[in-house]
């Protein structure tokens, strides 16, 4: 019995990354202190193992729904490994829609996508929105 617990135990860590499921875009909007979506001018890789490492992506806001005006300048962190949740290395030049949390750093379980337009509408008006 103890094998077949340790098994599950070991299968789940190994499995990686699992985020809870997200809540509505609008209280998501609210919890979230900067979003916007922007492109890739530099990246900076710490690598800690062959499969993982911390990323720091230099990126110029192209356009601003909370926390940060258009044209500035931001660098945002996320591990390598989509094992950690992480967003995997983005190439120079990629544009992403970027969801931040407070300390600068995101992830898979955030909204963040390569999708940049993905809810762009309903990011324009929540950003609109009092």
């Amino acid at each position: 019995m103890l094998s077949v617990i340790l098994f599950f135990v070991f299968i789940s860590t190994a499995a990686g990354c699992s985020c809870t499921s997200r809540p509505p875009l609008d209280r998501d909007f609210k919890q979230t202190p900067i979003i916007f979506i922007g492109r890739v001018t530099t990246v900076n890789v710490n690598k800690q193992s062959q499969s993982s490492g911390i990323a720091d992506y230099t990126m110029i806001v192209e356009e601003a729904f909370k926390g940060i005006t258009s044209g500035s300048i931001i660098v945002v962190h996320s591990n390598t490994a989509g094992t950690n949740c992480g967003l995997a290395e983005i190439a120079v030049g990629a544009r992403w829609q970027i969801w931040v949390y407070q300390d600068g750093w995101t992830d898979m379980c955030t909204r963040s996508t390569h999708n940049s337009d993905e809810n762009r509408a309903e990011l324009e008006k929540l950003a609109k929105s009092p």
